[in-house]
């Protein structure tokens, strides 16, 4: 089967030909050079060169073989009284916890105390006597609390917590145990939660806007968002909480979809994609309506007024395989990465990173690999001479052969291009001219790279691999 790959093209909406079709966006650049360097589009980053930038070999090593393969990322920062400590947390895939303890002058992974998780554990700060503690706790174990420096302890009777958020002066939680359900401390100190005592309280759902998903703080109030719906949480009364419908969903929600966006609730539900700021919800994006597939399992995250959603377009794949940066205040899609497989998605904010990282598949490493979304220009700056290297590119379908047959670009300016695969690299020196140049390869391959190379200036848009694969029947 013939199919085609666009590295950077307008128009990324495409079908088996690579031909655009329905035009998601119309100003799409992965890559863009002008006046040598990347003008525009976002980039996937490996987070260990992020983390030390002389020794991102080295930690990727460290991480390996310490912690295995990497599942979940987070970050959390305190104060010891002397200094600020930055730590990223790691969850493996056997649910330990592991943390770098940033700038740190080596690399080093360190297992936090022998907490073993027999579920995947949400991870959530608070503010207790000044200090920022880290809370873990997942539907099936303990809770524990983190101040930074001292050993982690566990709270045994505190509530399976599978999302939280604090206000009203209280910790309301949701649990996987009773999906109908919202519960409360009786102050805002959750390390101190006994379910057994009646400290707590607990507000029940018997209507048939189905399953409590998440919990969100926005300006007085607490808004659960369910199934097909959103509920408003308000008064101050001890224990005394007034509840109301505030929105009512013509389709189902989606968990792993649905974040908070600054003042605003962004979800993906099965007739599309939503922002609701606390009295309406407003359906955003339509154009990726019809592209969507497979949306239960979507993925998405916030920061900088920007949504980071992880989806499956066109073809109904069991995966991940797109990105899409959307900016929420103008509704336009800034930028979409394809050529991964796209696994989970959390929010850093670090003194070395303030962004998303992602976890993505990586098949020639036979490992999870954290990336972090960084704009290009923030990643390589205007040079005389210019040099790129693109991530290794995996098209699907994922880990099988295929030959690359052909590529196609526009390049304005002599440059050296070249393509990389495990086995082979393909040198080709291109002379510029206003019009599109192509160029046979026959390069059979699971992954590769592309390497651009120019003095001065440099002007390459509009990539476009042709590949072959037999099709399995």
């Amino acid at each position: 089967m013939k199919k085609s790959f666009l590295f950077s093209q307008q128009n990324l909406s495409l079908n088996t030909m690579g031909r655009a079709k329905d035009g998601i966006t119309n100003s799409f650049y992965n890559v863009s050079l002008q006046n040598g360097k990347i003008t525009n589009g976002y980039d996937c980053v490996s987070l260990y060169k992020i983390l030390s930038p002389s020794g991102e070999d080295n930690l990727e090593f460290i991480v390996n073989r310490d912690i295995g393969t990497i599942k979940k990322v987070f970050s959390y920062s305190t104060y010891n009284g002397q200094d600020f400590l930055d730590y990223i947390i790691f969850c493996s895939e056997d649910l330990k916890i592991f943390y770098y303890l940033v700038n740190s002058v080596s690399p080093k992974i360190t297992r936090l105390k022998n907490i073993q998780f027999t579920s995947m554990p949400q991870i959530n700060c608070f503010i207790k006597d000044g200090k920022n503690l880290l809370i873990m706790s997942s539907n099936t174990d303990d809770m524990w609390i983190w101040d930074g420096v001292n050993e982690p302890y566990d709270v045994l009777d505190a509530p399976k917590i599978s999302s939280s958020a604090v206000g009203l002066n209280r910790l309301f939680v949701t649990t996987e145990s009773n999906p109908y359900c919202v519960y409360y401390s009786d102050d805002l100190d959750p390390s101190n939660w006994s379910m057994s005592s009646g400290e707590a309280g607990e507000l029940m759902f018997t209507d048939d806007m189905g399953r409590v998903l998440k919990v969100f703080a926005m300006e007085n109030y607490i808004f659960v968002v369910r199934e097909k719906g959103i509920i408003k949480i308000y008064g101050n009364s001890a224990n005394k909480f007034n509840v109301s419908i505030v929105y009512s969903s013509t389709g189902r929600i989606f968990k792993n979809s649905v974040c908070l966006c600054g003042d605003k609730i962004v979800f993906l539900s099965s007739d599309g994609l939503y922002s609701f700021d606390g009295l309406n919800a407003k359906k955003i994006y339509t154009q990726i309506d019809n592209a969507l597939k497979n949306k239960q399992i979507s993925i998405a995250n916030c920061i900088d007024n920007k949504i980071y959603l992880c989806a499956n377009l066109y073809d109904e794949k069991d995966y991940n395989d797109y990105l899409l940066i959307i900016d929420l205040s103008s509704d336009k899609v800034l930028d979409i990465l394809k050529g991964y497989q796209f696994l989970d998605i959390c929010k850093i904010e670090s003194e070395c990173f303030r962004g998303i990282c992602l976890i993505s598949q990586t098949l020639q490493k036979n490992a999870n690999m954290p990336y972090v979304i960084c704009k290009n220009t923030e990643i390589l700056q205007n040079l005389s001479n210019f040099s790129y290297i693109s991530n290794q590119i995996e098209v699907e379908p994922f880990g099988n052969f295929k030959t690359l047959s052909y590529i196609e670009l526009f390049s304005l300016y002599n440059v050296s291009l070249s393509i990389i695969t495990s086995k082979e690299i393909k040198n080709i020196n291109i002379i510029g001219k206003n019009d599109y140049q192509k160029f046979l390869l026959n390069m059979p391959c699971k992954n590769f790279s592309i390497s651009i190379c120019g003095n001065n200036k440099v002007e390459i848009s509009d990539i476009k691999i042709e590949y072959n694969y037999l099709e399995q029947k």
